[in-house]
């Protein structure tokens, strides 16, 4: 019988020790989902927040721990001794995380230092530190939605993914080189703001003209694929078509004209200022 007991007690253990070691695997495969949500931009908004403001939360944790155990010694030291809800330094640390999501002590207007340990921990946890936290995670989430919008190449998630789709299709079939392939051997075009046909052909990385043409035709239907065009005035983005806007007005009020590309030439300040447009 006391054989059986025992078995019966291994199996448990042995059971608990299965659960929790599936519990933290199930962790970590929801932390990796939420990390693979990081790779389209729409979608990154948790992972980019976090990321950002990873410093200032690492801050605000240290601030929050050292204030919750100061508190929680204060509570200890005075009322471990007349109520259950700070019997020890960890209930009593219980019983702080408690009153922060909103459940109150029964009976804490009784007596009146526990009213004010009471009203003083909300003012200072509730009203300050966690408001400090919120206005933190807002500031890095309006960093990152920035960022997205000023994104080029961002769309929404269905379309990018139908993109993908279709661009694995069009390799299949014509034999188009991979992204990364071909990414790397332009990266040594550095002087070019973009790439044509017969850059592309010279690659030697796709196997025939049409595949090449098919390559341009689906690529070209990207706003962001389009070259930067180049005038007499130098290269022309939404910055410059602004800057060039004011140079129009203010020539125009100066009776002037507007430099162009070769009246650069002998002037240091002027190639200074192209380099830097």
């Amino acid at each position: 019988f006391f054989e059986s007991v025992l078995e019966l007690l291994q199996l448990i253990r042995y059971e608990n020790t299965i659960d929790t070691f599936l519990n933290a695997v199930l962790v970590i495969l929801l932390i990796r989902v939420i990390q693979c949500t990081s790779l389209p931009p729409r979608l990154a908004l948790l992972t980019g927040t976090i990321t950002k403001a990873m410093d200032d939360f690492w801050h605000s944790f240290l601030l929050i721990g050292l204030i919750m155990c100061s508190f929680a010694g204060i509570g200890t030291w005075r009322f471990g001794a007349e109520r259950e809800e700070f019997a020890n330094f960890e209930q009593t640390m219980q019983t702080q995380f408690m009153m922060m999501l909103g459940e109150f002590l029964p009976d804490w207007t009784d007596k009146y230092d526990l009213q004010v340990f009471v009203v003083l921990f909300l003012l200072v946890m509730f009203l300050l530190v966690l408001n400090f936290l919120l206005a933190i995670i807002v500031e890095a989430y309006m960093g990152v939605r920035d960022t997205n919008v000023e994104m080029e190449i961002e769309m929404e998630f269905l379309t990018d993914m139908g993109c993908v789709l279709r661009s694995m299709l069009i390799g299949l079939r014509y034999q188009t080189p991979h992204p990364m392939v071909l990414g790397g051997v332009l990266l040594g075009h550095k002087a070019k703001l973009s790439v044509g046909f017969m850059d592309l052909w010279l690659t030697g990385l796709f196997p025939s003209q049409k595949s090449l043409v098919i390559f341009i035709e689906y690529y070209r239907t990207f706003d962001f694929c389009e070259p930067t065009p180049i005038t007499s005035y130098g290269k022309v983005d939404d910055d410059m078509k602004m800057v060039m806007e004011i140079e129009k007005r203010v020539a125009k009020l100066m009776g002037k004209q507007i430099p162009k590309l070769k009246d650069y030439k002998t002037d240091s300040e002027g190639i200074e200022r192209l380099r830097s447009q």
